[in-house]
């Protein structure tokens, strides 16, 4: 079995994919959880993380692999944040008791081999010194898992840069009245980072509740946000009832089914954003779907939901102790 690490975006991943036909993948993602530095797998449960993310045994799986693959964005001198919370988590590979390994401190083996490891560092005109930094980073990290060096290569990466970007989408639903916490900190971000570039804001929210007008509030939030930053806030599209209407909308003729206002908006945005062109803000309703039936809908769905997990009305009732 060959073993790739990377943190590919999923776009950059389903370009690539193809190449590692049949090797044992771990991908980017956020779930992963941070090492806690318990020590529970040397201790506890050798060989075997506390935490069950997932992750809990990287250090069996770089064994049980032929050989590894690493690619990553160049990061500081070495690997990215999430290459390196893998192996991170991966020290059960090694045991915790010490010794003399290359003149140096080192933990003992826990397996007889010498893992072959191979490594591509992306980056944006990485310099000579950069290169230097981070192969010395690998050869340290192979002294301590004990691996063999087959390979380390550079490859050209240009992220994507906000700074750069001229139009941007904010989607998001509605969350206590106004934009999401993680969405604002986005927001938070571009003002300290972004500000006073050009840029054109477009907008496309929705929410569980009938009335889109209820969206009016985080549509504020992000006019004035884009006053603060010196952007030009050039519209948005406010969706209500979007259980229902989100379902709807991926229909091919969404235009002859409830969703129709939805539709339609959102093809007016589209223009208006292929266009660079500002639009006033749309208030998208159901069409031709009653309040009435659209609450009672949603509460019947509450209540089917919960049967699926083996709960009752009552029990979605039960107040917190």
């Amino acid at each position: 079995m060959k073993l790739l690490i990377h943190d590919y975006s999923r776009e950059e991943w389903e370009r690539l994919a193809y190449k590692y036909s049949g090797w044992k993948v771990i991908s980017y993602t956020e779930n992963i959880r941070p090492c806690a530095g318990c020590f529970a797998c040397w201790a506890k449960e050798p060989g075997v993380c506390a935490i069950k993310d997932g992750y809990e045994k990287m250090g069996a799986m770089i064994h049980e692999a032929d050989e590894v693959l690493v690619i990553s964005k160049y990061t500081y001198g070495g690997f990215s944040s999430f290459v390196k919370n893998v192996f991170d988590r991966s020290i059960s590979y090694i045991l915790p008791y010490l010794t003399i390994s290359h003149g140096e401190m080192h933990h003992k083996r826990r397996y007889h081999e010498s893992k072959v490891f191979s490594f591509i560092f992306r980056g944006n005109n990485l310099k000579d010194s950069e290169k230097e930094a981070a192969r010395k980073y690998v050869i340290a990290f192979c002294k301590n898992f004990y691996g063999k060096i087959k390979d380390i290569s550079f490859e050209e990466f240009e992220e994507d840069d906000m700074t750069s970007c001229k139009k941007i989408v904010l989607a998001m639903p509605l969350y206590a009245d106004g934009a999401p916490s993680h969405v604002l900190r986005l927001m938070e971000m571009m003002e300290k980072q972004c500000a006073a570039s050009k840029k054109q804001i477009y907008v496309v929210a929705n929410m569980g509740f009938y009335e889109s007008r209820q969206i009016r509030n985080l549509l504020g939030m992000v006019k004035a946000w884009s006053e603060k930053c010196g952007y030009e806030y050039c519209g948005g599209v406010a969706v209500g009832a979007g259980e229902m209407l989100g379902k709807m909308i991926r229909i091919p003729d969404a235009y002859n089914t409830h969703a129709r206002n939805v539709a339609l908006a959102l093809d007016e945005l589209g223009k208006a954003i292929s266009s660079s062109e500002e639009v006033a803000d749309i208030y998208a309703d159901a069409y031709k779907f009653s309040r009435l039936f659209y609450l009672i809908y949603g509460n019947n769905g509450w209540t089917k939901t919960a049967k699926r997990n083996g709960l009752t009305k009552k029990d979605l009732l039960r107040k917190a102790e």
